[in-house]
């Protein structure tokens, strides 16, 4: 830990205490550490699965993952980017507020991801047999269920950590879920392929809630925010304001990508096809990963600043990120394209052949990685009802990609990626410029 303790070190003498500058210089190194492990982790555990269970079963991971991940959504995951939001706005102005809406979140996640979760559970025989085609995986998607309560509720409590701009804590807190994934899927696929990985993913949730609620509830204690269960029924009308958006946008794409992998695996011999995609998928996230850095500690910051109406600071902070995200972004992209081929034959010889899905995903997401300081602003400033049109809107031309391209495999849907992210780019900075000018106005 000494590299880390002299990074903060200057980090807190070049720049004044509480500074704009000092809070994203430490919201980013501390995001950083945390997502770069987790980041390795991920790419290690997903090489060690597929060596374990080749294309085809790397492939039925995948749609196993992605078919939780689509019903997380009507679950609430996007309950945590809530929680972030009311944290760092009323932590300091109106702790009581900020902890009723905390307990108001908690109390949400466990109602729709038990219902959800129980949902699941009954559908997921008929949906493996008539749906994906593949009766096999019925008893791995019984045990994804259980992911949907886990990590609903987790990324309520990751939220509101973030919230609390408690950065360091937070590294720690995905450190330790990359590490238990690391170990407990690959283990799990060795023992029972496909569906010990997925339990492998489940009882790396549970350790994961275990430790987020600990690290939540001492960021309460610290900032003096008695966490409520009750009485939050004052709270009702931001469900409506920023919850319900919030999930929306999440329905608004994860429904989307699982259709078109289920396009994919219709295919002949399909889930190969996705096996390799979602190895080269897991590849690309690079691109998005220092962007990713840059942009988390910006939703609380711009939350903070627009509370304070410091528009000419909001603006110049905005541009600047941007700039930066992509930057970061085409040089991320420059080593993967020159690195594809050594990269995917790390998953065996059959995975090589999606080096071009690679460098056509590689451009996708250089374009996408271009959005997100300006999704963190719709966020903070109360537009996620816009933020779930657009993303609607980025869904459906992935599907309108899928149906002309599908037919070339996993390169056909790197296609219709490159569509989908191009549009979005191109609706989300018009849309960030006329707010900016209204909001300017406002504070005139």
């Amino acid at each position: 830990m000494l590299l880390p303790t002299r990074i903060v070190e200057f980090v807190e003498t070049r720049f004044p205490a509480m500074s704009l500058q000092a809070r994203v210089a430490r919201g980013t190194f501390w995001t950083l550490v945390g997502s770069l492990t987790a980041q390795g982790t991920g790419l290690l555990g997903s090489i060690l699965c597929a060596r374990i269970l080749g294309s085809v079963g790397f492939g039925e991971l995948g749609m196993v993952r992605s078919t939780v991940l689509m019903f997380g959504v009507l679950a609430g995951t996007g309950l945590g980017l809530a929680a972030t939001k009311y944290v760092a706005e009323f932590r300091t102005a109106d702790p009581p507020k900020a902890g009723r809406m905390i307990g108001l979140l908690l109390n949400s996640a466990l109602l729709l991801g038990g219902v959800v979760t129980l949902v699941c559970l009954i559908g997921a025989a008929p949906l493996a047999r008539w749906v994906l085609k593949a009766p096999h995986l019925s008893g791995a998607l019984q045990m994804g269920c259980f992911l949907l309560l886990l990590n609903t509720l987790n990324g309520v409590q990751l939220g509101a950590v973030c919230g609390f701009e408690a950065f360091r804590t937070q590294s720690r807190v995905i450190i330790l879920d990359g590490m238990f994934t690391l170990i407990l899927m690959p283990a799990g696929a060795w023992v029972s392929g496909v569906t010990g990985a997925v339990g492998g993913l489940v009882l790396a949730s549970l350790l994961g809630f275990v430790i987020k609620q600990k690290a939540m509830h001492q960021e309460c204690e610290q900032a003096v925010i008695p966490v409520s269960y009750r009485w939050i029924s004052q709270e009702f009308p931001a469900l409506w304001r920023f919850v319900l958006p919030a999930v929306l946008v999440g329905v608004s794409i994860q429904p989307f990508e699982w259709l078109s992998r289920l396009l994919l695996v219709r295919q002949p011999n399909g889930y190969a096809e996705l096996g390799v995609f979602t190895a080269v998928y897991t590849w690309v996230q690079l691109i998005v990963f220092l962007p990713g850095q840059i942009s988390a500690p910006t939703m609380p910051i711009l939350s903070n600043l627009l509370a304070g109406g410091k528009t000419a600071r909001l603006k110049h902070f905005i541009f600047s990120s941007q700039v930066l995200v992509f930057s970061l972004a085409v040089l991320t992209a420059l080593p993967l394209v020159l690195l594809s081929p050594y990269m995917l034959r790390a998953y065996g010889s059959e995975f090589i052949a999606g080096r071009a899905s690679l460098l056509v995903m590689t451009a996708a997401l250089v374009i996408g990685a271009a959005t997100m300081i300006t999704r963190a602003f719709f966020a903070a400033s109360d537009r996620m009802w816009w933020q779930v049109g657009h993303t609607t809107a980025w869904g459906f031309f992935l599907i309108v990609g899928c149906v002309f391209f599908i037919r070339y495999g996993g390169l056909g849907l790197s296609f219709s990626y490159l569509i989908a992210y191009s549009w979005l780019a191109f609706i989300q900075f018009g849309t960030q410029a006329l707010v900016l000018k209204k909001i300017s106005r406002k504070y005139a």
